[in-house]
């Protein structure tokens, strides 16, 4: 049969993966619908009935709950594939179909791509997905991983000491079985006492860092965790266990006026043992192709596919370290301006350097949106996007300049900001920094448990980095994992004393939930903290606990003033009088508001972020009212033209219908 990939590309092997036909990924939120996905795509023409797929995964339920289940599993399934052109999925009264005219299936292509050749595939079928408890599917699943097996098909995977040792599609390996190396590159010891030689040594490890980063089948540790463990924090125990990884690359750098000696070795956590190990000599001009040659000897030592992207550069070493003492800096105030003024320089000097231009992008987009007034937004914006343009050129492969630009788009350009984002993830699905704006968006669009896949997969690669360890925290709450998502505060306050957001915003969920059994021990380490956040967080649990009149009257005041200066009130508000009882005044406040700010990039509101799907606003979410404040900041028209709805959808089908209210408030504003 045909698989022509006229609507999209399905990757069974390995771990689970749709795209789209213009590249990006098309998210599959929960196990069943993977695990549809694919019972579809494997039948002889994509078909199955209903019966055959309750039983193979809901055999454990009454025929009653299989079916509604099943149900429910399909409609959202066709609200993710039945996005452009021709429907993909085609559900009758007793049957489904998957259209594989309209969809290239890995496991399928094999025998057309390499008839009864076997080979390596990129790894097992489905791996990773595990559906405990649904005997049928998992007796499937190793059906087809043996028939995989029988016709000379293996995954590409390493044994413990990265000898390459062959594991069957079944998953059976004599070997101990790495599902996903994970590697952590450390900061690289400089061994010459120059000065100069601080920011060199650690670019030679970062730019070994983002070449292998770019293979989609290693998962890379980011730099934010890695480059924590120096000099005799170096144990590999310790790297192994605080980042969870399986090899790390360590080395050192010697360098002697226009030569370099750097030496590098790869080894593996479990034993402990060096896997491979070089030693190289070179002109400082050759330095770029070294760092390729390295990360490809590693790729090569871990049998992984991989090609070093870019080929050699020619960089000016001295703009190099320019670069890496830009990237040292904190991009806030007071360092804001200093960084942005050494990558100018870089690329003023290394015109053609493609990490320094989309370095700069994010930079520009990051102060504009933090730091920039009114006036001085709008040459910021055209930097910004100039930068990542420039970036792009030079390397198609950087997520970075895409995210950029997302900053720099307006909140009601929610299309647009959403299509920038997928371009980065399709190119960058290992970034931490793009997952995490990926994460983001899924947050200010209602997509809350998207958001927190996204989320833990950043925190995966970069497990280190506070404020991803703090969105996944607040994800946690906001799914109402409460239990979890207070120690993983804990666990942050624990590593990080100075992280402030640690201690504020678990205080906030708390008090806005009157938990106070668990709000007044964080009063009391709030109060100690001489900091902003701790402060607000401080005077709002002191106004939660006053009397309804003083509340009301603080409130209204606090509108009226934000209206005069903007026209519009800050989210917080609304939701914040209606948790107090105050309904009434809420929604009168988000009817006087323009939102205007919505449809320009202005700073520090260029993003709603999503409190409003957060776990402080459940009561709201549950009024029909809140429709309009959703049509109001532009999500409805969003979700209908997308077919993307947001989580609380189903928390409000007992009160009213989300997707009737929303097509109403569209087509009441639109004819309006």
């Amino acid at each position: 049969m045909a698989n022509t990939p006229t609507l999209g590309r399905l990757y069974l092997l390995g771990a689970f993966r749709l795209v789209g036909r213009g590249g990006e990924r098309i998210e599959v939120s929960s196990k069943k619908g993977v695990a549809l996905i694919a019972l579809l795509a494997m039948a002889s023409e994509g078909e199955r009935t209903r019966g055959w797929l309750q039983g193979r995964l809901w055999g454990t339920r009454n025929e009653a709950q299989a079916k509604g289940s099943l149900r429910r599993e399909l409609s959202n399934l066709r609200s993710r594939l039945n996005t452009a052109g021709a429907p993909l999925l085609i559900c009758e009264h007793d049957r489904v179909r998957l259209d594989l005219n309209q969809l290239w299936v890995d496991a399928r292509a094999l025998d057309a791509e390499a008839p009864g050749q076997g080979g390596l595939i990129p790894g097992d079928f489905l791996e990773g997905l595990d559906l405990a408890g649904e005997d049928g599917f998992e007796d499937w699943l190793r059906e087809q991983r043996g028939a995989l097996r029988e016709r000379g098909f293996r995954s590409r995977r390493t044994d413990a000491a990265g000898q390459g040792a062959a594991v069957t599609a079944s998953g059976a390996s004599t070997a101990r079985r790495a599902s996903d190396p994970m590697l952590a590159i450390l900061p690289f010891d400089k061994l010459t006492d120059d000065r100069e030689m601080d920011y060199f040594s650690d670019g030679i490890s970062e730019e070994i860092l983002q070449a292998m980063a770019r293979t989609f089948d290693l998962k890379v540790i980011g730099r934010s965790s890695s480059f924590q463990f120096r000099g005799k924090d170096k144990s590999i125990a310790r790297v192994a266990s605080e980042l969870s990884a399986s090899h790390v690359l360590d080395g050192s750098v010697q360098r002697r006026g226009e030569r370099v000696r750097i030496t590098a070795s790869l080894i593996e956590c479990g034993g402990q043992t060096t896997v491979w190990s070089a030693r190289y000599d070179r002109e400082l001009s050759d330095v770029f192709a070294l760092q390729d040659e390295i990360a490809a000897m590693v790729a090569s030592a871990l049998h992984l596919v991989f090609a070093p992207a870019g080929g050699a550069r020619n960089i000016d070493p001295a703009a190099h370290d320019l670069y890496l003492r830009a990237r040292s800096l904190v991009l806030l105030p007071p360092h804001a301006e200093e960084c942005i003024r050494l990558l100018k320089v870089v690329v003023g000097r290394a015109p053609d350097f493609a990490a320094a231009w989309a370095t700069l992008s994010m930079a520009i987009a990051t102060s504009a949106r933090q730091l920039a007034g009114p006036e001085g937004l709008a040459p910021l914006r055209d930097e910004a996007i100039a930068a990542a343009e420039r970036a792009s050129a030079l390397d198609p492969g950087s997520g970075l300049p895409f995210v950029a630009r997302a900053l720099m788009e307006p909140f009601s350009h929610i299309a647009q900001r959403e299509a920038l984002l997928n371009a980065a993830l399709a190119v960058a699905p290992t970034d931490s920094v793009v997952l995490k704006h990926a994460a983001d968006f899924a947050c200010t669009v209602g997509r809350t448990r998207e958001a927190f896949e996204l989320i833990s997969r950043a925190q995966e690669i970069d497990p280190l980095n506070h404020a991803i360890a703090e969105v996944a925290a607040e994800k946690m709450a906001d799914l109402g994992m409460l239990r979890e998502s207070y120690a993983a505060y804990a666990a942050a306050r624990a590593r990080w004393p100075d992280f402030e957001w640690a201690v504020a915003a678990p205080l906030l969920i708390a008090a806005n939930l009157r938990d106070w059994v668990t709000a007044e021990p964080l009063i009391g380490i709030a109060s100690a903290i001489d900091g902003r956040d701790s402060r607000f967080v401080l005077a709002t649990v002191e106004l939660l606990k006053a009397p309804l009149p003083v509340l009301r009257e603080w409130m209204m005041a606090t509108v009226e003033r934000q209206l005069a200066r903007s026209g519009s009130v800050d989210l917080r508000v609304p939701m914040f009088l209606y948790s107090a009882g105050l309904k009434e005044e809420a929604f009168e406040a988000v009817a006087r508001s323009s939102f205007d700010y919505l449809r320009k990039a202005s700073p520090e509101r260029i993003f709603v972020d999503g409190i409003i799907f957060g776990v402080t606003n459940v009561p709201m979410r549950k009024d029909p009212r809140f429709i309009d404040l959703c049509g109001r900041l532009g999500l409805c028209g969003y979700w209908i033209a997308s077919g993307r709805w947001p989580d609380c959808v189903a928390e409000a089908a007992p009160f009213y219908d989300f997707r009737a209210l929303s097509h109403d408030f569209v087509q009441r504003e639109g004819a309006a």
